[in-house]
C-alpha cells in the first residue's frame, strides 16, 4: 500500500447477543402457546398460527435451553461438609428402591467427600450431626425426583424393566454433571420383541414407533435436579421430551 491509497476500514462483526435464561413466567406462557399451536382440535387456523409467532418471539427474547435462574442453585452449595467417625443415618428404602439408594449414595460422595454405606435399608453417613441433616435434605430431594420420573416413566407404554436400569444411570450421570463425548454412543438398550396388545391400564397414550432412550432421557433431568430443580418441574420436562419424542418418532 502506496502512501496515496486511501485506507479501508474493516467492517465491524457484531457478536450475538447472548439470550437471558427463560424467567418461569415465561417458560410457562411459552408451554401454553406451545400447546395451542400444537392442538388441531380447539382453536382456529389463525389462532395456532398467531400462537407459533409468539413462540418464535419468545425463543429470540429468552433461552430455555438454561435452568431458570431459581434453579441454577447447586442443592450442595452454601455447605460446608464436615466428615466424622460416627455414622449418622440420612436416608431410607425398602429392597426394590436399593438402585436408587445407590445412586444417592454416589451423589453425595462425589459432592462432598463424605464416607457413606448401607446398613438394613439405610443410608448412613459419616458427618457430623448438623451435616448429615443438610445431607438428609439433599437425599429427600433426590431420591423424591428420581421416584416421580421413574413413575412417570414406566407409564410410557413400551417401558420394559431393562430400562430402569438407563434411566436410572442417565439420571445419576446428570446428578453428578457427566458429559458424553459427540458420537459416544448411549449404553446399549435391551429391547423385547413387538407384541400386539392392547396398551396396560393408565399407560400414556404414545404413536407407534416411540423409540425414547431412557438415559438420553434421563442425562438432562438429573441435571435438573443437581441444580434445586422441584420435582414438577422435572416431570414437565419429561413429559416435553416424551411429546417430542411422539411427534417425532425415529
Amino acid at each position: 500500500m502506496t502512501a496515496t491509497e486511501p485506507k479501508i476500514k474493516k467492517p465491524r462483526v457484531r457478536k450475538p447477543r447472548a439470550l437471558k435464561p427463560a424467567p418461569a413466567k415465561a417458560r410457562s406462557l411459552l408451554h401454553k402457546l406451545e400447546a395451542l399451536a400444537a392442538i388441531q382440535s380447539h382453536g382456529t387456523d389463525a389462532e395456532r398460527e398467531a400462537a407459533k409467532k409468539k413462540v418464535d418471539r419468545l425463543r429470540k427474547r429468552f433461552d430455555f435451553g438454561a435452568p431458570p435462574p431459581m434453579e441454577c442453585t447447586d442443592v450442595f452449595a452454601g455447605c460446608k461438609f464436615v466428615p466424622a467417625t460416627i455414622a449418622q443415618q440420612v436416608w431410607s428404602c425398602g429392597r426394590a428402591e436399593y438402585d436408587v439408594m445407590s445412586a444417592v449414595k454416589w451423589s453425595l460422595e462425589s459432592a462432598t467427600g463424605i464416607q457413606c454405606s448401607y446398613r438394613n435399608g439405610d443410608l448412613l453417613a459419616a458427618a457430623t450431626p448438623s451435616t448429615a441433616t443438610k445431607l438428609a435434605e439433599i437425599s429427600t430431594h433426590i431420591a423424591e425426583s428420581f421416584r416421580a420420573l421413574l413413575a412417570k416413566f414406566a407409564a410410557v407404554d413400551g417401558w420394559n424393566k431393562h430400562d430402569r436400569p438407563l434411566f436410572v444411570r442417565g439420571l445419576l450421570d446428570g446428578v453428578l454433571g457427566e458429559t458424553r463425548q459427540e458420537g459416544q454412543p448411549l449404553p446399549t438398550r435391551h429391547v423385547q420383541p413387538l407384541r400386539r396388545s392392547k396398551p396396560r391400564k393408565g399407560a400414556l397414550a404414545i404413536a407407534p414407533g416411540l423409540g425414547i432412550h431412557p438415559y438420553h432421557a434421563a442425562l438432562e433431568l438429573g441435571r435438573q435436579i443437581r441444580f434445586s430443580a422441584t420435582v414438577d418441574d422435572v416431570i414437565a420436562e419429561l413429559d416435553k421430551k416424551i411429546q417430542e419424542q411422539i411427534e417425532n418418532p425415529v
